[in-house]
């Protein structure tokens, strides 16, 4: 009944329905209120069922897909709080960091700041040294220039009025005295340095008569071959390996007392040269064209010193009449 009395509330709207069921209010008016309020019931208790029934069905559909979706916004959060302090302690740190290098930078840029002014200081004092020393040289450029003029004067007036001269031309008694006394430490220098170049020259003609009679006997027996160069005198040794040199160097030491070091020279071969009968200018020509690699043996005969393989062949098909000897038995 309380159902019927709800249709007929909400049928009341209408005007059909209340033109056809007038009179049925007469009887029902008593009911109306306590009616109206059993509607309100049965609305409360239809929409608390309606209620439930979509609650069950949300909480049966999708309560485990929330869950999950609640559990995977927790993850993340998680995940975002975790990298946000690692974002914070790495931020920490590079600060730290950063904090060390401007110090280290402030000592640096200190110590920079003090070198460059080492440098200045430096460079001054350098300056001033370089001004020292070109007073110093266009001094020590001055007196040379004096010393030079007195001893052209007195290697040029060995007399003693020239010497008693140049001791009395002089501007006041500090530089006559002065004069005096160089004139003296003058001759005993210059009588010193003359025993003393005596005695060197005999020490080197007598060593140099060791090595001359060292060089000849060893000659003599085969071990080398003696050349004297025609454009500047100097003599050299030609052996047929390089163990001959140290030979020949241990002998000249321990068996005539002569000590000697060898000078290496770059040369190819050393040729005895002659030249056909009739052919003698030739021979001349060949000698004035190559006089810097001309030489001479122990018997006078002309040796070329060829310093290329090279140069020897070109010298050969140059000059056809002309016997190159690469042996001294020819």
């Amino acid at each position: 009944p309380f159902v019927v009395q709800g249709q007929q509330k909400r049928t009341a709207t209408k005007k059909p329905a209340t033109t056809a069921k007038a009179p049925a209010k007469r009887h029902v008016t008593s009911k109306t209120t306590s009616g109206k309020r059993k509607t309100t019931a049965s609305k409360g208790k239809a929409k608390s069922r309606t209620k439930a029934k979509s609650s069950e069905k949300y909480t049966n559909s999708s309560i485990r897909g929330l869950q999950n979706q609640r559990l995977q916004v927790q993850k993340k959060i998680r995940q975002q709080e975790q990298a946000l302090r690692a974002n914070q302690a790495d931020v920490k740190k590079r600060l730290r960091n950063l904090m060390v290098i401007n110090s280290e930078i402030g000592e640096r840029q200190k110590n920079i700041d003090n070198i460059q002014k080492d440098i200045a200081h430096i460079e001054g004092n350098i300056d001033m040294r370089n001004a020292q020393l070109r007073t110093l040289a266009r001094q020590l450029a001055e007196r040379k220039a004096k010393y030079v003029n007195s001893m052209r004067f007195i290697t040029r007036r060995h007399t003693f009025q020239d010497r008693l001269m140049f001791i009395l031309s002089a501007h006041d008694f500090s530089q006559m005295y002065r004069r005096l006394r160089f004139v003296r430490e003058y001759a005993s220098y210059q009588k010193a340095q003359g025993e003393a170049l005596q005695a060197k020259q005999a020490q080197v003609d007598e060593k140099t008569k060791q090595l001359e009679k060292g060089i000849g006997q060893l000659m003599d027996e085969g071990v080398a071959q003696l050349f004297i160069n025609q454009f500047n005198g100097r003599k050299l040794i030609g052996t047929v390996g390089q163990l001959q040199f140290e030979v020949i160097q241990y002998r000249l030491e321990n068996e005539y007392g002569a000590k000697c070091r060898w000078e290496p020279v770059s040369l190819y071969k050393a040729c005895w040269v002659e030249c056909e009968p009739g052919f003698e200018d030739e021979l001349e020509h060949f000698k004035k064209r190559k006089y810097q690699y001309m030489a001479s043996d122990r018997e006078g005969r002309d040796v070329f010193l060829a310093d290329s393989g090279y140069v020897l062949t070109m010298a050969q098909q140059d000059f056809k009449h002309l016997k190159f000897h690469f042996t001294s038995e020819f």
